[in-house]
């Protein structure tokens, strides 16, 4: 029982360490691709960056792209661990100590769990600030970006609509997406200098090519108050426009996810997309778990006399797994879309993962 407890807190600690390793190769690796496209892209606007400003904006980007492939991350985690392994002669000594492979599974299961509490509790709410901030410090930079954000609340829905010096601050409670309009809805028209003008109410606000159209409108301004039957409103937003408009699903925290989709819900907007963002996340554990299965099955198994036969073996690994995460993303991609269940396209490919290596772990 010592000796399991003990093997138990070395094997958790050496995969740690793989990780960590890992994940210090590919954000140094990662830090230099994104420093060189980001001096890149502002110097063909010409805009000139400060160092300190690339350093931040550098250090956001790979924090948010370590999130994208966290997953895949600890699974060549997985393999340096077998390699470091190997090499010490560490597991042929384990395997003559009668520890068997599912035990050893079990080990790296648990440190898995580690690695994915950390994600889903730190990593995930860091990588959401960072791309907060990454688009507040690149509408700083370029004054020219116009904030194309839309804010849901408990309450309804706020958008910005922008047409030559004026602009409108839009609420509506809802949204109905067959007919293309807002209910209850209020503008507050701003001029160049960003001062309230008037505002204006209705019951419904349909957007068609070019202009807003409201129906039986309350105006306020200055003066008095004016009742209208129909007033129309210049745009150049679209239908199109408003519905892409919603805040990108990776800004937001997997903790928060949850309660974003029930307010898309609430408000008539379409939360398809967030979802399949918050299912991913859920997903993405899943993957963490059988890409270790999967590791271990090609891996655990070393001849010191025939070196070349492993290093085929990892080769072969690394050819299959990378086809099955684009194979993954396309299925993802069919149930954005709603061609395949959303449920269906997270975790069809994890659980042909397990089902491949419970055969491959059941003949070895």
């Amino acid at each position: 029982m010592i000796f399991y407890s003990v093997l138990f807190r070395y094997v958790t600690k050496a995969f740690l360490n793989s990780f960590a390793i890992v994940t210090l190769c590919f954000f140094f690796i990662t830090a230099t691709i994104e420093s060189m496209d980001i001096i890149r892209r502002f110097s063909v606007v010409n805009v000139t960056l400060p160092y300190q400003t690339v350093i931040k904006l550098t250090v956001m980007q790979t924090i948010v792209t370590i999130s994208s492939f966290f997953y895949f991350i600890v699974f060549l985690g997985t393999i340096v661990f077998f390699i470091t392994m190997h090499s010490k002669l560490e597991l042929t000594i384990i395997k003559i100590a009668g520890v068997s492979t599912l035990r050893l599974l079990t080990m790296l299961f648990f440190s898995a769990f580690i690695i994915g509490t950390f994600y889903i509790t730190i990593l995930d709410k860091v990588s959401a600030c960072s791309v907060m901030k990454i688009k507040s410090i690149k509408a700083k930079i370029n004054e020219r970006d116009v904030d194309k954000s839309l804010t849901v609340t408990n309450s309804g829905i706020w958008l910005k609509d922008i047409n030559g010096s004026e602009s409108h601050i839009i609420y509506a409670k809802s949204f109905n997406r067959e007919s293309a309009s807002l209910f209850n809805v209020r503008f507050f028209n701003l001029n160049a200098n960003n001062e309230l003008q008037k505002s204006l109410y209705s019951r419904e606000a349909a957007i068609f090519d070019g202009f807003w159209q409201l129906r039986e409108a309350e105006v306020v301004g200055d003066s008095n108050e004016k009742q209208l039957t129909l007033i129309q409103i210049p745009t150049k937003l679209s239908f199109h426009d408003i519905t892409k408009m919603v805040e990108n699903p990776n800004s937001i925290s997997f903790w928060s996810m949850k309660k974003y989709i029930n307010m898309l819900d609430k408000t008539g907007l379409s939360s398809t997309k967030h979802k399949i963002y918050w299912l991913s996340k859920i997903s993405s554990i899943v993957q963490m778990f059988t890409l270790i299965m999967f590791a271990t099955v090609f891996c655990v198994n070393y001849n010191p006399r025939n070196v070349k036969r492993y290093v085929e073996k990892i080769a072969l690994l690394l050819g299959m797994a990378f086809p099955m995460h684009f194979f993954d993303n396309v299925l993802v991609a069919f149930g954005e879309n709603g061609v395949i269940p959303t449920d269906f396209s997270m975790f069809v490919v994890p659980i042909f993962t397990i089902a491949t290596s419970c055969i491959f772990l059941h003949k070895s």
